[in-house]
């Protein structure tokens, strides 16, 4: 019975290293396909899109952190209010 399990798990570890290695030489015979350059059109959308839009997506955020809720977070007060602090909000606090 031990025997039958040693060969048993024997031949899982082979089986599974031959798979490994079939799978490893099969991605390394095939050539690689050249890599595109982007140019052009594409890559001035691209520039254009991170330039005009990172900070209005960045702005978005900042409001949302700053606004919200009823106002019962420290440094945080509903839209177009304004809430007067007692003291620095705590180390942490958004």
């Amino acid at each position: 019975m031990i025997e039958n399990l040693r060969e048993s798990i024997f031949l899982r570890r082979a089986a599974g290293a031959s798979l490994a290695l079939a799978a490893l030489l099969t991605g390394c015979a095939s050539q690689p396909d050249a890599i595109q350059r982007k140019t052009g059109w594409m890559r001035a959308e691209v520039a254009d899109s991170y330039v005009y839009a990172y900070p209005l997506v960045l702005m978005d955020v900042a409001k949302e952190a700053a606004t919200g809720g009823d106002g019962a977070q420290p440094g945080q007060a509903p839209l177009n209010t304004l809430r007067h602090a007692q003291a620095l909000p705590p180390v942490g606090a958004l």
